[in-house]
């Protein structure tokens, strides 16, 4: 059919060659408006997406923190996506810090994107805390309770009322614990421009509160002198086992410290076999006390209050120990040997003091033997027909531990060389509790370092291998000062003026060496002192010492009497040669050696000393009087020809006592025999000879009191020794009450008891 024919119908068919052609145009035209499309929409797209970033985060309000500090809390970061959620993220973040009172984020529209302005109103600053109207207590004592609660009040903190609450209740029980139970507490909060304030704690302490009468109610068994007794809190103070001076001065008043004495009345009727005993919620009363209007001081007391107790009990059976079973005690399978670690007997009265004394003396047995993780988990049984209480204690051994390695920290200048050679425990053997007490025991006596507990896990370092059954051990010290130096001076009618200058020290250069240097100059007296102390010679447990000392002190009437009548006095020379004027001086050492027994506090030593004394007059007085008063006539050594002693100790010593200088615990012992004479000498011939016997004992207890038992017998050899000396026996007791406050001796008060034959 030829191009544009008709066709029935009167329609127009185009050619294929047409059809083709508007294909190709159609398609030409399609891809230009496509493209164009792309473009204009991803130009938009490119356009809105610069808005939805953050370009921008500033800080305004700010004063003490820095704009950094702040902007470091905050996650997002300028060229973020802007995301709600994560903006809420930063705003807890910010809010949770506790610096601020008011925290704002804004935004705003930029032709970059989103500014961020975050607005914050800083906490103001405390600049000062003061208290007004505590008597009963001072403001170290509030800073120590505080501390103690962590309330977090300082000065130059950030305001938070919380903290302001937290510290009311921390001071009224402060105040409470001292017997002011109805105090109230206001605080002042003033502002100190430009962005601090002032807190003012405005305390009204209210009468103090006194512990008034203590009852019991239901003991028909037990006294309540003894109930009264246990209460060691609340009881009265007075003189104990009196009749009439047992409730001299009331205690004060503390709540918290009642529930303690409730659990001590109960424990006094356990120990006494009442097993079952029950002490219920003490009932309290308070009202008033002393005289409102006019009183007499001293005479009758002022207002105030007491509280007075009352405490339902309901005894309950008492009961007898029926039997004590093992159970599981798989390597000390000996019952009869645990069983004698109990100071209790079948059929005593049940007493849950000595049953606890029995399964800490069980810990420490199994201790000995490495069994680090023991425990006694203890199940009592009654028979009430019999009134009979059965103890069984189930046992969990654990495992066996070696020590594998003994370390130690805080020692700056002891070397652990001196620490380990104390140790009585090794390394490589089976862990033993009882030579690790013995061995911190023995550290606590040399001084060098605070006081070493052995259960306290601040001290001891345990760290378990469970797997291969071995256990390493770190020792935790804390030095003392060690050095001792003293500069001293004045004027003496008898020493005239003097200057002097010592220097102790019971750790030389770490190495656990003692030396001991004392200069005395003077123009009327001269001393100097030295002495070395080695306790490990030869790296053995043998210690030597040696002393070496040298004195001389002059005296002279004539001038005494310048200095008494202030002037000074050309005496002649006859009147001279008729006053005393003489000069003495002595020279000497001592060496010292003793060792001690093996695994033990007792030691063997053997001390020797020689020193060599000489008086000389220098006046015709002075040779008159000592030729006459040559020991009133009895022959024997003359001073002014001198006289040289030689003597040797042998002695025992047994010491146990918890610390090297100031002790709570323990025993002291020495006993020895001195023998003067040996090889001794002086210009006339005549030997020094004498014994002296001496023996010694020291008993320290907790309640800071050390008694002193003391005792010296004298036998005379020759007669050289003045007949005074002849059998003379001297014993004595001395009790030594110290006073300590913070840790110091200030005050000691002393009773001697004297006794001769």
């Amino acid at each position: 059919m030829p191009s544009g024919a008709c066709v029935p119908g009167g329609a127009l068919v185009p050619t294929p060659s047409f059809q083709r052609s508007w294909v190709r145009v159609a398609q030409r035209y399609c891809g230009f408006w496509l493209a164009l499309a792309t473009i204009v929409f991803g130009v938009a797209g490119l356009a809105s997406a610069q808005t939805d970033v953050v370009s921008e985060i500033t800080v305004t309000g700010n004063r003490r923190i820095p704009a950094d500090t702040i902007r470091a809390r905050i996650f997002t970061k300028p060229g973020d996506i802007y995301d709600q959620a994560a903006l809420e993220r930063d705003f807890n973040s910010l809010w949770n810090t506790g610096y601020f009172e008011d925290v704002k984020f804004l935004r705003e529209q930029t032709p970059k994107g989103w500014r961020l302005i975050v607005q914050v109103k800083e906490k103001p600053t405390i600049r000062e805390i003061t208290y007004v109207g505590t008597s009963s207590v001072s403001q170290s004592d509030i800073l120590d309770r505080f501390k103690q609660d962590k309330v977090g009040l300082v000065v130059e903190s950030q305001y938070d009322p919380t903290r302001i609450k937290k510290a009311e209740v921390s001071i009224k029980n402060l105040l409470a614990e001292h017997g002011r139970q109805f105090a109230s507490i206001r605080t002042e909060v003033r502002q100190i421009p430009p962005a601090a304030v002032g807190i003012t704690f405005v305390v009204k302490e209210g009468p103090k509160v006194k512990v008034g009468k203590i009852r019991f109610d239901g003991n028909k068994n037990i006294s309540s002198r003894v109930l009264r007794a246990a209460m060691k809190n609340l009881r009265p103070i007075g003189i104990p086992h009196s009749i009439f001076l047992e409730n001299i001065f009331a205690k004060t008043y503390d709540a918290t410290k009642l529930e303690e004495d409730t659990e001590r009345v109960r424990a006094e009727y356990q120990n006494r076999g009442y097993f079952k005993a029950n002490v219920t919620d003490p009932k309290t009363v308070i009202h008033d006390t002393g005289h409102k209007g006019f009183h007499i001081p001293l005479l009758q007391s002022g207002p105030g209050k007491a509280v007075d107790i009352t405490m339902p009990i309901d005894e309950g059976d008492k009961y007898r120990l029926g039997k004590i079973t093992f159970k599981n005690n798989k390597f000390l399978s000996n019952t009869a040997a645990l069983r004698n670690l109990f100071p209790l007997k079948d059929g005593d009265i049940f007493s849950r003091e000595k049953v606890a004394k029995g399964l800490e003396n069980l810990r420490k047995a199994y201790g000995q033997y490495g069994y680090i993780n023991y425990t006694g988990v203890p199940s009592t049984t009654f028979d009430d027909e019999k009134k009979l209480a059965n103890l069984e204690i189930d046992i969990d051994e654990g495992k066996q531990f070696y020590v594998r390695r003994i370390e130690f920290q805080g020692n700056t200048t002891t070397r652990d060389k001196v620490i380990r050679r104390e140790l009585s425990l090794e390394e490589g053997g089976i862990y033993d509790s009882r030579l690790w007490e013995l061995s911190l025991q023995r550290l606590n006596q040399l001084s060098y370092f605070d006081q070493l507990k052995p259960d306290d896990p601040n001290v001891t370092e345990k760290r378990l291998d469970e797997k291969n059954g071995q256990v390493d051990l770190t020792l935790k010290v804390h030095e003392k000062g060690k050095n001792s130096i003293g500069l001293n001076g004045g004027v003496s009618g008898l020493e005239g003026a003097f200057i002097g200058l010592n220097y102790s020290t019971n750790n030389f250069l770490g190495k656990g060496e003692t030396l001991q240097m004392q200069i005395s100059l003077g123009n009327l007296a001269r001393s100097v002192m030295f002495g070395f102390t080695q306790p490990y010679m030869f790296d053995r447990p043998l210690q030597f010492g040696f002393t070496v000392f040298g004195n001389k002190i002059s005296y002279n009437q004539a001038r005494q009497l310048s200095i008494f009548s202030g002037q000074n006095l050309n005496l002649p020379s006859a009147v001279l040669q008729n006053l005393q004027n003489y000069s003495q001086s002595s020279v000497g050492f001592t060496t010292s050696l003793s060792y001690p027994l093996r695994r033990s506090f007792k030691r063997l030593g053997l001390t020797y000393s020689l020193d060599r004394s000489t008086l000389i007059p220098l006046s015709t007085a002075s040779k008159t009087l000592f030729d006459f008063i040559a020991f009133r006539g009895i022959s024997g050594p003359n001073a002014v020809n001198g006289i040289i002693t030689s003597k040797i100790f042998p002695n025992f010593s047994f010491n146990t006592l918890d610390s090297g200088m100031f002790p709570h615990s323990g025993k002291q012992m020495t006993l020895g025999a001195e023998f003067a004479g040996l090889g001794a000498f002086h210009p006339a011939d005549h030997p020094v000879q004498a014994v002296l016997s001496d023996a010694e004992a020291k008993e320290h207890h907790r309640l800071q009191c050390e008694c002193i038992l003391h005792q010296r017998v004298w036998r005379a050899g020759s007669a050289a020794v003045p007949a005074l000396l002849y059998g003379r026996r001297e014993r004595y007791s001395r009790i030594r009450y110290p006073l300590r406050l913070a840790g110091r001796v200030f005050a000691q008060f002393e009773r001697n008891h004297a006794h001769e034959s």
